[in-house]
């Protein structure tokens, strides 16, 4: 088949010559082969192939779009031959990180589906991921320690059969646990628990995102509401006054009161003023 005229001379043509000079096996590993000798898929450059269906070698080839079953690029292929009827194959963009990988089952080829392998990809995509009916007892990190950024328009927990939806803040002794709110990137308002003594609090800041104060504070001992400015009622006239029975205990700012009394109160059946009087 090589038409050489020795064993020795047959081993220089594949490219042999250490194991030609010394006639010892030891020396191939010094030898190199040329890719002339090798099968296609096993060579230092992709061969090109016109068919991906076909394939039945494990190799790596390259096809152009046109290539009947390609990925719909040009681009390198891994083949991963299994046996005479199943194979996997990936598919590598011949100039950006598109990835996509395919099953051949039963000699018939799947389609081609993206490996979602870098932020450019993952970013856009919305996934829905359908879980079990039992709780499987998984997390996402440690007990310990756990962290996610995740950016999206809208996060939902739960669905509408759900009879326990719980978004569970955690973390240790004297630490804040708080929800930040932000404008391009700049704090505006946090709502947390305090680190000392698990308050729970409304924090405020500038616009250039610096602390400001605390508008609202809830203590966790005895549930008191603070506030730090001056609580607004809600204001109306005598005549709009909305119907006391269904704001008792509520306080309204009147401004036409008679005697110039402002503060309102329902008992629920009718508004009155801190004297007893019923609004007038």
């Amino acid at each position: 088949m090589i038409a050489a005229a020795s064993a020795a001379a047959a081993r220089t043509v594949l490219g042999l010559a250490p194991v030609a000079a010394s006639g010892s096996a030891t020396d191939l590993t010094t030898g190199t082969l040329p890719d002339a000798r090798l099968r296609a898929g096993l060579q230092s450059i992709a061969v090109t192939v016109t068919d991906l269906n076909t394939l039945t070698q494990t190799g790596v080839y390259k096809a152009a779009a046109s290539a009947t079953g390609s990925a719909g690029n040009s681009g390198t292929y891994l083949h991963l031959q299994f046996d005479a009827s199943y194979a996997v194959q990936v598919f590598y963009h011949v100039s950006s990180t598109l990835c996509l990988t395919r099953i051949i089952a039963a000699g018939v080829p799947g389609s081609w589906e993206a490996v979602y392998n870098t932020a450019a990809f993952l970013n856009p995509v919305y996934a829905q991921v359908a879980g079990p009916t039992a709780d499987k007892g998984q997390a996402l990190g440690t007990a310990a320690r756990r962290y996610s950024d995740v950016r999206a328009s809208a996060v939902t927990v739960g669905g509408d059969a759900e009879t326990s939806s719980v978004v569970l803040i955690n973390g240790a002794a004297a630490s804040n646990k708080l929800f930040r709110f932000r404008s391009a990137n700049v704090d505006r308002w946090a709502l947390l628990s305090g680190a000392t003594t698990d308050n729970f609090v409304l924090n405020r800041y500038n616009d250039s995102g610096v602390f400001v104060d605390t508008p609202m504070t809830v203590d966790r001992t005895n549930g008191v509401l603070s506030l730090l400015a001056p609580l607004k009622n809600p204001s109306f006239t005598v005549a709009t006054l909305p119907a006391a029975s269904a704001f008792a205990q509520c306080q309204a700012y009147v401004s036409n009161g008679t005697g110039n009394k402002r503060l309102a109160v329902s008992d629920g059946t009718n508004w009155r003023f801190p004297d007893g009087a019923i609004v007038s």
